[in-house]
């Protein structure tokens, strides 16, 4: 379902002025980087090959400074003491600010 609200957003402030794909990944990058404060709690699912899928609850703790994220934005999330990244749109019941929120949702919008 369309958005208006959300479209505008992505329209006129995130990707504004990008003229390719590259350009808009990094629109998107700053937009993240500028909207997401951390950290903040969500849960991600971890495939074991010995005990099969699980959810776990972490803390997002950064931005992934990784500009080849292909189709997805990465976050470093902690677990178990490490630090690693995975895709933004893997996070799952996340508890953020409302910016923070938003920014997510934003990110799924032009993701479906």
């Amino acid at each position: 379902m369309k958005n208006e609200e959300r479209e505008n957003r992505i329209y006129n402030e995130i990707i504004v002025d990008c003229h390719d794909e590259e350009e808009q990944k990094m629109g998107w990058y700053y937009y993240m980087e500028e909207k997401l404060h951390f950290p903040f709690k969500a849960t991600i699912i971890i495939q074991k090959r010995d005990s099969g899928k699980t959810e776990k609850a972490v803390e997002v703790v950064q931005l992934s400074t990784n500009e080849e994220f292909g189709n997805d934005m990465l976050v470093g999330v902690c677990y178990d003491e490490h630090v690693f990244d995975v895709p933004l749109l893997s996070l799952k019941n996340i508890k953020a600010v409302q910016e923070t929120l938003e920014a997510i949702e934003d990110w799924k919008y032009w993701n479906s």
